[in-house]
């Protein structure tokens, strides 16, 4: 949930500074599924975890479960994830920066954070058949997890062929660590 409302809260930079028009495209049906993740989870957690809590403290409770020092290298208000959307946010016309936030959203963050431990839960809810209501919901943010890790490598593929390999590796190397 944490996740989801950071995503949500840092995405629109990387919109606004893509490269691309294809890149436009994509990004902006991400906006969207990102901000029904966190519609998700937030419904999920005031109306079941709970009840009765609304968005501010369901967020307050959310994020004092996930304090640590490597979720706040990656979520925190210094980390990876705000200082890089921040970057492009400063400088959309700058393709490495927006190839470091690319590398940051969507391979360390959609691809090992979300999607591995999406598919985890989905795993143990399914195996002790518990919650078939949120395992639907959760299937489905799933679904645009994949769809968005797919983004994701597509678009690091051809910054590679544009010659923005040192970004990535910069950027994977900053963040492999605390993601793990």
């Amino acid at each position: 949930f944490v996740g989801e409302q950071a995503v949500t809260d840092t995405l629109s930079p990387i919109l606004m500074g893509a490269p691309h028009e294809e890149d436009r495209w994509f990004l902006s049906t991400q906006v969207v599924d990102e901000a029904r993740h966190a519609y998700f989870f937030a419904r999920f957690f005031s109306e079941v975890v709970h009840e009765g809590d609304g968005l501010g403290e369901v967020m307050t409770r959310a994020w004092r479960w996930t304090a640590s020092e490597a979720y706040d290298q990656v979520f925190g208000p210094e980390g990876a994830l705000v200082a890089t959307t921040e970057a492009v946010r400063l400088d959309p016309a700058n393709p490495a920066g927006w190839v470091r936030a690319i590398t940051v959203y969507h391979l360390m963050v959609e691809g090992i954070l979300a999607l591995v431990g999406q598919r985890l839960v989905l795993r143990l809810l399914r195996r002790i058949d518990l919650l078939p209501a949120f395992r639907a919901g959760f299937t489905a943010v799933t679904r645009d997890e994949s769809r968005h890790v797919n983004y994701g490598i597509w678009a690091l593929r051809r910054a590679v062929r544009e010659g923005h390999e040192g970004e990535i590796q910069t950027m994977v190397d900053a963040t492999l660590k605390p993601c793990l």
